[in-house]
């Protein structure tokens, strides 16, 4: 049986909030212990803002998107018409 670990700190949830104080405390030489149940980084990480901002960047990249109406109701506005090839 391994010999239980010390630290001065425990952190559970390793969300954004959790992340920043574990790496404060590192910082400042503390024995920092994270927990988290699923994956690091939180629901803002993986199901909130960064991939929602993904998603406006990506669209906002597309000129078809610049060039009709920014509404659903608009049949331009989902429809793309293949760019004509050169020979």
């Amino acid at each position: 049986m391994s010999r239980p670990r010390r630290c001065d700190l425990a952190i559970v949830g390793g969300g954004t909030a959790g992340l920043v104080a574990a790496f404060v405390a590192a910082a400042l030489s503390a024995r920092v212990c994270l927990v988290e149940r699923v994956a690091t980084g939180g629901d803002c990480l993986w199901t909130g803002c960064v991939p929602s901002k993904s998603l406006i960047a990506a669209a906002s990249s597309w000129p078809p998107f610049h060039e009709t109406p920014h509404t659903l109701t608009s049949p331009k506005a989902c429809s793309v018409s293949p760019s004509p090839t050169r020979r």
